[in-house]
Order: structure tokens, then C-alpha cells, then sequence
């Protein structure tokens, strides 16, 4: 990458990102911010969200621009982080115009990281406070991947799942176009082959970013028998609740987009969700996907079918990457082990040193 380019949602103009963390009830906050105007939609596809504002970005909605994306663990509790986004987002005059004065636009979503039995509740709003203020002072537009934010209590089928991050440069009718995604991966379904020989997402990586492995080459159907369908799942065994899971995605682009084009792009972005784990979306899954781009003016033409069509292919395969790299990214913990010390423990042979 140059040094105007790090392979991360934040290549995308506007859009900067920040993490806040509860270290000792391991949860957290992953904050989008907005720098210069978006208009958004979401698809949700999962059976079990936990969802907050998403009935704005509908196409029949009166707002069209919004200023930040909370993805949040702790399931509904975790929503109380757009209130501390709000407080700040209010301070620095965004917001949409009412009569009442400006109210900031924080759609959110949340991912169930409460594997601990406890009766404590993180302070999420405070974590959302300063999840947005890191964002939007984040000059760097990097930021830290796998087990931060959101990503802190996150599971990815029996491994560690986390914060994971991509982009993608595409040619188009209207010029350059940059892709980027990020995803909070704690899902049901493994991203994973069964022997740990590559991520399912392996054939869409670029420059080694998760690893670098391809899976064998011998593997035949009899072989491909899926460790993570009910009722054999090793993690329900190892759960007890059984039902908690949600991958958390979102994708940006430096274009123009009407609402109802980024619609159809989050709906075929649920794709990515198949690529990357199996199996996806679930019952038991709260998986949702944003999608972000310029809001088109008045004299901006529609959106042709074949550049749609594009940003769908993009959205799909950049995101299917973010998934990958999320777990990737991931390190062991007291209760998960991650994807890297796994496939180490299992395939000590053939793990470079330079992956390590």
C-alpha cells in the first residue's frame, strides 16, 4: 500500500473510524464517523438484530444524510452507545434541522458478547462517547484490528473473531472508484475449512493480508464434512445460551449513490457473508450490512446498470475480505483460541515463520 492507501474502509474519503473498550468485561465500541456528508441503507439478514435507527435509511425516509454508524457489543445494551455519540456529534452542530435544533443521525447495531455470566453492565454510552471522538480526530485513518471495539468479546464459529478492514480500487464510467469495508465477525458459522488449512474467503485475498494459505488440493466432498451444523456444532456444545451471534458489516464508497442503488448493493452484499463462513446468514445470526456512500445532487445522472452492478461485485469481495481478516486478526483468549494458533497447533509444518 502507499502512503495514501491502507487497505482499510478509511481509504474512502469521509470516513474515519474509532474504537473504545471495556477491558475488563471484555466488550467495546467500534465508531464510523462521517467527515463529509453520507447518505446510507442497510439489509439486515439474519434472524436475531438488535438494531437501532435503521428505519431512517429506508427509501421512503426524510433523511437522507446521516453522521456516524455505532457497531456496538453487549446486544441491546450495547445500543446505549449512540446516545454518548449523539452528545458529541450534538456539541460539534450536526445533525439534522428541526424545529428543536440539530438532531445527530447515529444509526447502530450491536453483536451479543456476553459469554460471561455477570450482572455488571459496561458503561456503553460513555464507551460511545469516546469511540466517535477518536474517529473523528483520527488524522491517521488507521486504526487497530481484531480484538478492539466491537470486536473485543467477538466469535467467529469456534474461533476469536474481531475488528477486520479492507479496500479495493476499481475502474469504472465514472473514473476510480474506492471500495471499503469493515467488519465486527461474531458469527455462528466457521470461516474456516474443517482441516485449517486456509480461511473460506482465501481465493479473494490480496498481498498475503490473512496469511496467505490455499486450501488442499485434495479435499473432496467426503472430507468437507462441516464441523459447525446444528446439532453438531462444536460451539453450541461449548456454548450454553446457543443463540447469540451477529456479524456486523459496513461498506463505503467515494461515489455518488441514490438510496434505493445502495440498497440493492447492501441486499447483494449479503454474498460476502456466504463466501467467508459456513454456514451464513443464520436463525441464529443478527447480521446486518451498511452501506455508505456520496449522496447524489440534482444534476447527477443515475447510476448505470453496469456500474452497479460493479459496486455490487466490489461491496461483495471486499467485505467477504474485511470477514477474513477479522478473523485473522483475532487473538486467543482465556475462553477462544484464534484462527492463527489453531491452524499452528494443527499444521505446525507448513506455517511460515513470516506469518507468525
Amino acid at each position: 500500500m502507499t502512503k495514501d492507501r491502507f487497505n482499510l474502509v478509511t481509504d474512502v474519503a469521509g470516513v474515519r473510524v474509532g474504537h473504545a473498550d471495556d477491558l475488563a468485561l471484555s466488550t467495546g465500541v467500534t465508531a464510523i464517523a462521517c467527515i463529509l456528508p453520507m447518505c446510507a441503507a442497510a439489509h439486515c439478514c439474519g434472524g436475531a438484530p438488535a438494531t437501532r435507527e435503521t428505519a431512517l435509511l429506508g427509501q421512503d425516509g426524510l433523511v437522507n444524510n446521516i453522521d456516524a454508524v455505532m457497531l456496538c457489543g453487549g446486544s441491546a445494551f450495547g445500543l446505549a452507545a449512540a446516545d454518548g455519540a449523539l452528545e458529541v456529534l450534538e456539541k460539534h452542530g450536526r445533525g439534522f434541522q428541526t424545529s428543536a435544533g440539530r438532531v445527530p443521525i447515529v444509526p447502530a447495531a450491536a453483536l451479543f458478547d456476553l459469554f460471561e455470566t455477570t450482572t455488571e453492565r459496561p458503561d456503553y454510552r460513555t464507551l460511545g462517547r469516546l469511540a466517535l471522538e477518536r474517529a473523528l480526530t483520527n488524522e491517521s485513518r488507521t486504526f487497530a484490528q481484531g480484538n478492539t471495539g466491537a470486536g473485543r468479546g467477538a466469535r467467529a464459529g469456534t474461533f476469536k473473531g474481531g475488528v477486520g478492514s479492507a479496500s479495493a480500487t476499481f475502474s469504472s464510467d465514472q473514473g476510480a472508484i474506492t471500495t471499503g469495508a469493515l467488519a465486527v465477525v461474531n458469527a455462528f458459522g466457521s470461516p474456516a475449512y474443517p482441516d485449517l488449512s486456509a480461511l473460506r474467503a482465501w481465493w479473494l485475498e490480496r498481498d498475503d493480508e490473512f496469511g496467505g494459505f490455499a486450501p488442499e488440493s485434495n479435499r473432496n466432498r467426503a472430507e468437507r464434512k462441516e464441523d459447525t451444523s446444528p446439532p453438531s456444532s462444536a460451539l453450541l456444545t461449548k456454548k450454553a445460551s446457543l443463540r447469540e451471534h451477529t456479524t456486523l458489516c459496513l461498506v463505503a464508497f467515494d461515489c455518488a449513490l441514490p438510496k434505493a442503488a445502495l440498497k440493492r448493493i447492501a441486499q447483494a452484499s449479503t454474498s460476502a457473508l456466504a463466501i467467508a463462513l459456513h454456514p451464513s446468514p443464520t436463525l441464529f445470526d443478527g447480521d446486518i450490512i451498511f452501506v455508505l456512500a456520496r449522496p447524489p445532487s440534482p444534476s447527477d445522472p443515475p447510476p448505470s446498470p453496469v456500474f452497479l452492478q460493479a459496486c455490487e461485485q466490489q461491496a461483495v469481495e471486499t467485505l467477504a475480505r474485511a470477514i477474513a481478516k477479522g478473523v485473522w486478526y483475532g487473538e486467543s483468549t482465556a475462553s477462544a483460541q484464534s484462527f492463527r494458533d489453531a491452524r499452528r497447533q494443527k499444521r505446525p509444518n507448513d506455517y511460515p515463520t513470516k506469518n507468525c
